[in-house]
């Protein structure tokens, strides 16, 4: 008989990398409560179902392999299973402030990174489309810049206790001021605001790697997933292709030399994938504080505080 926990959370409107890491919590719970983990994303809702097989695939394995290499076919009759819901109210909930700001900035790396990013594994066919289409699109370019810039609905909507966004115009100025430094070739830059896009493309122009993925614009009225999923649902297969190209985004950005970035869950992904930023020569992330919170500031004395 072995000991199974079944980890799953039900995921209407998050991201891919909000569910790994709120999953990947669940898995750290499991193994040391001494069960053998075993992610259900089939049991579910979520937004990455292939057409005609919701509830049918275990989209986990789309994009990630099973953290004990076990799945829920291998279940038996006999074993012990538990199942739990993973809530990012767990201790070992990895978010995007765990990231450091810069290279040299280790203040915010948790103790348990090891243990993260022993499960992040995309899954063959994943990492086999990962390889081949940065192929496709980098080739042997090394000296690029990438840049992470979410705006739509963080923007608009400024979402309670989600990372405050720069403004573009700022990341702009930081990516300016990196060429005079270092002189790079092309930036990738990683956005799904058409707005942002068409900035850094009047001011960058061929600098710029075009990269075929979808990007919306967003109001006040509309949230990007009702742009991503609703206004699609057409699409064959579109929630896994939007999945499946963030990913690679969010890999190529991984391989860049310099990394300017902003802290959505994506950047979880960057730091996971470039194994903690290990081959990078630069590294800046915007540290703001979350919408509709204070943030504590630190000042050098009294009058700095009381005239600020």
């Amino acid at each position: 008989m072995k000991r199974y926990c079944i980890v799953g959370k039900d995921a209407d409107s998050q991201g891919l990398m909000a569910i790994f890491s709120i999953i990947t919590a669940g898995i750290i719970e499991a193994v040391k409560e001494g069960y053998t983990p075993i992610v259900d994303m089939q049991h579910f809702n979520n937004m990455y179902f292939k057409d005609n097989r919701v509830y049918k695939d275990n989209i986990w394995e789309y994009f990630f392999g099973q953290p004990a290499g076990v799945s829920l076919n291998d279940i038996k009759d006999e074993d012990e299973v538990v199942i739990k819901k993973a809530t990012a109210n767990s201790p070992y909930y990895f978010t995007s402030y765990f990231v450091p700001k810069t290279l040299d900035d280790k203040s915010r790396h948790c103790e348990y990174t090891d243990e993260v990013l022993k499960y992040f594994k995309p899954c063959k066919e994943m990492q086999a489309y990962l390889d081949e289409e940065y192929k496709k699109i980098i080739g042997d370019e090394k000296d690029i810049l990438g840049i992470l810039c979410r705006g739509s609905d963080y923007i608009s909507h400024r979402p309670h206790m989600h990372p405050i966004m720069p403004e573009p115009e700022k990341v702009i100025e930081k990516a300016k001021e990196l060429f005079e430094k270092f002189h790079y070739k092309k930036i990738w830059l990683a956005t799904e605001d058409c707005r942002i896009w068409e900035m850094f493309k009047n001011e960058f122009q061929d600098k710029i790697i075009d990269f075929d993925q979808q990007r919306f614009t967003i109001t006040r009225k509309n949230e990007l997933l009702d742009t991503h999923i609703k206004k699609h649902k057409d699409i064959k297969n579109f929630g896994y292709e939007l999945g499946r190209k963030y990913l690679l985004s969010m890999y190529i950005l991984s391989k860049c030399k310099y990394i300017i970035g902003t802290r959505p869950a994506g950047i979880v992904a960057v730091y996971l994938f470039s194994k903690l930023f290990k081959n990078q020569s630069y590294v800046y992330i915007y540290d703001l504080g979350f919408y509709g919170t204070k943030y504590l500031v630190e000042y050098k004395n009294i009058y700095e505080r009381i005239f600020s």
